[in-house]
Parts: structure tokens; sequence; C-alpha cells
């Protein structure tokens, strides 16, 4: 299952929880950590919706907490290898339902730029979303062997592709800093 957080109006200029209409949005897929779900990451999911960011949190069909709760043999965990097909069908079907192709989630349509759409995860989440990247450059490169770099430098220095992986405890970026990057953030 998904959970998709935007940026909406204050609540006394505006009553319902209707998307604010502006240009599309730059959107995260956020992918959690095992036996936890989005809603355990608020704070830094709520930042990044203040930033203006639309924000696309999955919960895995395999380690979310009541599947993990409910497991009876193996090691839910050991799921991990099938989560970045789960992001990539994720991001494909963000990406359809922002170019307005018909979609379960109607709400997408408009509101998301299909083509500033960013990865991040935490602890197996972040290890999800850096099998997914690898595997994307991948197929780029394999696809076109001729090219170094995967992603493109419009001349001014920067690119249409950054990764930035972080490790360890307590010791990470703040939320309020990592709003402010354009990059997948694992």
């Amino acid at each position: 299952s998904v959970e998709i957080r935007y940026p909406v109006v204050a609540p006394r200029a505006r009553r319902s929880s209707a998307p604010v209409h502006h240009r599309p949005y730059p959107a995260v897929l956020f992918a959690p950590g095992y036996d936890i779900t989005p809603d355990g990451y608020s704070e830094l999911l709520d930042t990044w919706v203040r930033a203006g960011l639309v924000v696309v949190g999955v919960s895995f069909p395999d380690t979310n907490p009541t599947a993990v709760a409910r497991a009876r043999y193996g090691d839910p965990e050991d799921d991990i290898v099938n989560q970045p097909a789960d992001m990539a069908f994720l991001e494909r079907s963000v990406a359809a339902a922002a170019d307005g192709v018909p979609s379960p989630c109607g709400v997408l349509r408009g509101l998301v730029d299909p083509g500033e759409l960013a990865l991040a995860g935490q602890s197996d989440g972040g290890a999800t979303v850096a099998m997914l990247a690898y595997d994307q450059e991948y197929a780029a490169l394999a696809a076109n062997p001729s090219t170094t770099p995967v992603a493109r430098d419009d001349g001014g220095g920067s690119s249409d592709a950054a990764v930035a992986v972080t490790t360890g405890e307590g010791s990470g970026p703040r939320a309020a800093d990592v709003a402010r990057v354009r990059a997948a953030v694992v």
C-alpha cells in the first residue's frame, strides 16, 4: 500500500484537503525500513511536504508491521530482494499517473512532475533504493555502453541524477537540511 502526502493551503484559508494547484511538484518516493510504515517517519516526510514536495510512502507487502507479525515461517526481511522491483513499479505508476494515464490514484494527475521524481529510503528501505539506483544505472549503461556518465550534464555543472548515501546513528543530516537537497537520499 502507499500513502501520499502533498502540500495544501492552510486550514483557515481552505477547508478541504485538496492539493494546492500551482505547478506540478517534485516528488519523493520513500521506502521505510524493515517492520515500519511511512508514518514512523512523519516528522521527516512532513518536513519534505512543507518544503514543497509530494511524498509517496510505500509499505512493502512482506516487511510491513502487519506482515511481519503474521509471518509463520522464514524471515520476512529476506523479501528485501523483491523490494527494488516494488519501488520500480511505484516509480512507473506515479510517473504514469502524473502524466494523466488512468490510475487508481487520480490525485497525482497534474500534482506531480513526472520528470522530477526522487527515491529515498532508510535502513532496509535505503538498501532497496540503492539497489534500484544501481540497477537503473547498470541498465542505462547496458543500453548505451558508449555512454560513460549515466547522468546528463546540462553544461552548468549540474546533472539530471544525484545519489546521496548516508549512514550512521544520529550523525546523519537533519530533516530540514535534506529537504533542501534535490537528490535521491538513501
